[in-house]
């Protein structure tokens, strides 16, 4: 059985650290606070025979006697110093900004276990309807343009007439990163710089109607490679193989050579024994927008990135425009279970965000969210971090200026260097060995 709760809620030393959403005294009456000042229930854990067979982690995440797969797997490669472990992060901009924290939580993974490869550098950006781009104005920012390594791969540089559709607006797609960059240009192109050390990539594509081709070259433009068809059918994921990656430092670019072409991302790997973080973020998205697409297909699309893990961090986006805790709870299970019946092996685990600071202002709390998804992740076996017992009980308190300030100044993400190192150590507490 899988990792299968998480964070209870934390006592604390002196003031009272807790959720009201979370407070009654039939809940206090039905478990114990540990060592940690987590508190054990066995309502939501099921039954006192679960808390006998299991053990609480450093980060109050409850997990049974049987290893965490991914904690099994970064054991072997510590002991056995190979092997590779895949980390997909699908989520909002909580995921897509990998400055936030995703940057740092994959360096500090890869420190660790070694670096196996940039992993997945997805296309789309964020706007009214994705927007569209045009040669000479403003490169799209947001959105999922990127990867987890943004101080080693430079972000995608588009040149020509491009439109994006991204976290379902205004289409959807069950790419790894619901989204997609589009062109029909003559000689539109996309280019990324690719650090040295990588033996194989994969094009993540999406098939059109019309139709189209690809070229692409690994030295900015000097020489090409023979176009690919990436027609495929009509709004579904293609993957394909792209040849001779050279191995030294290298400018990617992508052009369109024919039709209608839709880019979804490229999946850059290295042979060396390590860590890959998969960012696979849709800015602005919300749990009703993941859960609206060919779940079955996107699982699959994990799949083929290897994922060893799916870390999911939803839910900023359904507090502002007014999602219910039920429906965000159904959501997350439809999620995850898709996840689940792909691969059973995958590491399925809810990353819940803290309450956004105060003056934001929010249909639900997330505390209600985490309830809600709480209790699902329990009865469908899938691992859940609320980020609120590591943030502190107070939105006040770590609101951006604030001498304690944990958000930056949207006051709805993690400050790098404070909330993305907090939400950083949370992650990697749950999932190390």
């Amino acid at each position: 059985m899988q990792m299968g709760i998480g964070l209870g809620i934390n006592r604390g030393t002196g003031a009272t650290a807790r959720s009201d959403a979370y407070w009654n005294e039939d809940f206090l009456a039905t478990g114990v606070w540990n060592a940690s000042g987590i508190w054990r229930d066995a309502i939501l854990l099921g039954s006192n025979d679960f808390l006998a067979s299991g053990s609480w982690n450093r980060s109050g995440v409850w997990s049974d006697n049987a290893p965490l797969p991914t904690s099994l797997y970064l054991s072997r490669q510590v002991d056995a110093g190979a092997g590779q472990v895949d980390i997909a992060v699908p989520g909002d901009s909580w995921s897509n900004g990998d400055s936030y924290w995703l940057r740092q939580f994959a360096v500090a993974m890869q420190t660790t276990y070694g670096n196996g490869g940039i992993g997945y550098v997805g296309f789309q950006w964020f706007g009214t309807s994705s927007g569209t781009w045009v040669d000479g104005g403003t490169q799209p920012s947001g959105g999922g343009a990127g990867c987890a390594r943004g101080d080693l791969v430079s972000n995608p540089v588009f040149d020509g007439a491009w439109s994006s559709d991204n976290g379902g607006q205004p289409g959807g797609t069950a790419a790894p990163s619901i989204g997609y960059a589009e062109t029909s240009a003559a000689s539109a192109y996309v280019r990324f710089t690719v650090p040295a050390g990588h033996n194989a990539a994969d094009l993540f594509f999406v098939g059109t109607a019309a139709g189209g081709t690809v070229e692409y070259s690994w030295n900015g433009g000097s020489s090409w490679e023979t176009a690919i068809n990436i027609s495929g059918t009509d709004g579904v994921v293609g993957v394909t193989a792209l040849a001779n990656v050279p191995g030294t430092a290298a400018t990617l670019r992508l052009r369109r050579a024919s039709g209608t072409i839709r880019l979804a991302g490229v999946n850059l790997k290295s042979a060396t024994a390590g860590v890959r973080v998969h960012k696979l973020g849709a800015s602005g998205s919300n749990t009703t927008q993941w859960a609206a697409v060919d779940l079955e297909e996107w699982a699959a699309n994990l799949t083929l990135l290897n994922a060893k893990s799916a870390i999911c961090i939803l839910g900023t986006n359904d507090a502002s425009g007014g999602t219910t805790p039920a429906s965000v709870a159904a959501n997350a299970s439809a999620i995850m279970n898709a996840v689940r019946d792909e691969n059973p092996a995958i590491d399925r685990i809810w990353l819940m965000p803290p309450e956004r600071a105060t003056g934001v202002p929010t249909t639900y709390a997330m505390t209600e969210y985490a309830e809600a998804v709480r209790r699902v992740s329990v009865r469908d076996g899938f691992g859940f971090i609320n980020l609120q017992q590591s943030w502190g009980a107070d939105p006040a308190a770590y609101a951006f200026g604030q001498p304690g300030a944990l958000m930056d100044s949207t006051n709805r993400h993690p400050a790098t260097a404070t909330g993305g190192l907090i939400t950083s150590n949370a992650v990697r507490a749950a999932i190390e060995p």
